[in-house]
């Protein structure tokens, strides 16, 4: 499972995957549908901290979870990405400007 310390600014999207279109073309058109839905609401269910019930179709369930771990580690990947940069922002505004030199920042 992924960290959810929540950063202030909204996640809006997410990375989809090329090698997910072979996945999804052995699945029903139905099932791709639903798949693709549910891999979003995770997406947002990972930014909200909430859980969402598993698919119902065994199928799409299989295919869920071969994908599930990326999508864990791309949101992993932009919580660090956040946090690296609140503390850059703070590095930034917390020097100590009585030592400040313009020629050597």
């Amino acid at each position: 499972m992924v960290d959810n310390s929540k950063p202030k600014t909204q996640k809006i999207g997410m990375v989809c995957y090329f090698d997910w279109i072979d996945t999804l073309d052995s699945l029903s058109d139905k099932q791709s549908s639903d798949l693709m839905k549910h891999i979003l609401k995770y997406g947002k269910s990972l930014y909200e901290g909430t859980e969402i019930a598993p698919p119902s179709d065994p199928f799409v369930k299989l295919a869920f979870q071969t994908m599930k771990g990326q999508l864990d580690r791309d949101y992993q990947k932009w919580l660090n990405k956040c946090e690296q940069n609140k503390r850059n922002i703070m590095k930034r505004y917390n020097k100590d400007e009585s030592n400040f030199d313009p020629l050597n920042p």
